[in-house]
């Protein structure tokens, strides 16, 4: 929020301290107060990564009128102690003279987390929430559609524990200025347990703890916390990037809110992980802690409590669309490809493909998929909207393309696909995306969706690919396209296709996909338009 967070009317007192746990280590606190104000509302914000990296926006509050406690956490990697540290700190700070009993959350990434740990400990006391490009349920990223998030994972642990020898490292293309980019032999390396080692020289526990339990084990429950947003009447703000790793986990957290019937806003832009808007950061959250937590604004006027649930930034340009409710009045666009590698509404499908066909593509573990666009940290020379024409050259990759449009297609909503397949490996997975082609043929990712599948090989099967969120302006004279493939490495890990686990397999098997087409198979994509599906 840094450059975002310019100064308001306060001066700021700023006092150093630390807080005992009572089973833990002392934790290292810094408070800023608006000077000669006795008590105010406070936010809290608990980081891993050195509380100084947060004192821009500790004045800023303090600027505005609040109190901000910026706190580091035990580790980077402390995520089980968060809720009971978090509760710690929240009882220190009712007992001090500066706290009027109105508290408010927020931080980006970890930060984030951490407040929804306090939120699900105290939700009583917390005025209001306001979280930045992180989901209530903390591993839901590491194992993107049951697979792994080998990038996020193996790139996280490095920076956080290794003390091995970076030096072995190529200097080009670094996720941040100190850690280079790690390299293709090391994601490909088998067994995938022993990655760590073979980047750094040593094991790391985060990395292996990863690996040790799946998805689905009850290891990680205590770091579940979507229950809070499901059924708590928190003022709750989101904020993310349609480039960011948590997009399709902070829109399922937004629709929770609406389960819960607390007040919410979801403000999402053309951002990555790590290139947030701050300007519009600071603007938000703002005026959603002045909204829920004070109820009137700087000039002591009272603030509207009927802002829009949703804002939009489109992509590719930025542009703004708010939605008072959500979800906003669209119509459901079904494109559905065809063996000519045509995208259409399967109108002319009836007439010129009157029997189903089969497209067939093969996935070889040997050759991975690549990622394209996809990074978990944000890697500005990786993330986001990027050309897939060499990506969608190769063999493993299919591709289905509409005519050019004769009007913009402006795309708001949750977008789903179903693929009609037949996969000759019981072990497989599918990626599927969409791209907006341009007029002079570049194809750029606009959204995607990834699922792992362990099915009986040589079935049939409809296959539904959650694609998440989309708000996107196709352009007119552009082509809307969608993209499968049964893999984008290393975002997501290889699959073997032998069913052997992450921490020891180490042989591969390939699988071929037979996709069924025509107008009466169950393939499609199905897009929410919010004009008139006259554009083809």
């Amino acid at each position: 929020m840094s450059s975002g967070m310019s100064e308001g009317p306060y001066l700021t007192h700023v006092v150093q301290t630390t807080m005992p746990l009572p089973n833990g280590p002392s934790l290292a606190t810094t408070v800023f107060r608006p000077a000669g104000e006795h008590t105010a509302p406070t936010v809290l914000l608990r980081t891993p990564y050195g509380r100084a990296q947060q004192y821009p926006e500790g004045i800023f509050w303090a600027s505005h009128g609040y109190n901000a406690v910026v706190q580091d956490t035990r580790s980077s990697t402390s995520y089980f102690h968060e809720a009971d540290d978090g509760a710690e700190t929240v009882a220190w700070i009712e007992r001090q003279s500066w706290f009027d009993g109105r508290l408010a959350l927020t931080g980006s990434s970890y930060l984030g987390f951490a407040a929804l740990a306090i939120a699900s400990r105290r939700p009583d006391i917390v005025t209001a929430l306001a979280t930045r490009i992180y989901s209530s349920d903390r591993t839901s990223a590491w194992y993107p559609g049951g697979a792994l998030s080998l990038d996020l994972t193996l790139t996280w642990s490095a920076q956080q524990e290794a003390t091995g020898q970076p030096a072995r490292w190529p200097v080009a293309g670094s996720l941040n200025p100190e850690m280079p980019a790690i390299p293709d032999e090391v994601f490909t390396h088998l067994p995938l347990g022993e990655a760590d080692v073979a980047l750094t020289g040593e094991p790391l526990p985060f990395y292996r703890e990863r690996l040790h339990h799946g998805p689905d084990d009850p290891h990680w429950k205590p770091l579940d916390f979507s229950s809070v947003l499901e059924t708590s009447a928190i003022p709750t703000l989101l904020i993310d990037g349609w480039f960011d790793y948590h997009r399709t986990y902070m829109y399922q957290d937004f629709e929770r809110l609406g389960r819960s019937g607390a007040p919410r806003r979801w403000v999402i832009g053309p951002w990555t992980h790590s290139t947030l808007d701050p300007d519009v950061v600071a603007r938000e959250t703002l005026a959603w802690f002045d909204r829920y937590v004070r109820g009137t604004d700087s000039t002591q006027h009272a603030i509207d409590t009927t802002a829009a649930e949703a804002a939009l930034l489109l992509t590719p340009g930025g542009e703004l669309i708010e939605s008072k409710t959500w979800p906003p009045s669209t119509a459901a666009l079904v494109l559905r490809p065809s063996p000519d590698r045509s995208l259409t509404t399967g109108d002319d499908m009836k007439t010129t493909l009157p029997r189903e066909q089969t497209l067939s593509f093969t996935y070889d573990p040997t050759d991975p998929t690549p990622a394209v666009g996809l990074s978990a940290f944000g890697d500005l020379n990786a993330a986001g909207a990027r050309d897939n024409s060499n990506l969608e050259a190769r063999d493993d990759v299919v591709v289905f393309t509409t005519d050019p449009l004769d009007t913009d297609l402006v795309c708001v909503g949750q977008v789903d696909a179903t693929l009609d397949i037949t996969s000759t490996n019981a072990y497989s997975d599918l990626f599927v995306r969409i791209c907006d082609v341009t007029p002079d043929g570049r194809s750029l990712n606009v959204i995607h969706g990834f699922v792992r599948r362990v099915e009986a090989a040589g079935e049939r099967q409809d296959v539904h690919i959650d694609l998440g969120p989309i708000g996107h302006r196709f352009a007119r004279g552009h082509r809307v396209r969608l993209q499968i493939s049964g893999g984008a490495h290393p975002f997501y890990d290889r699959n073997l296709g032998t069913g052997q686990s992450w921490l020891t397999g180490t042989t591969v098997q390939p699988c071929t996909h037979h996709l069924h087409l025509g107008p009466v198979t169950g393939t499609s994509v199905t897009i929410p338009v919010v004009n008139p599906v006259t554009a083809f």
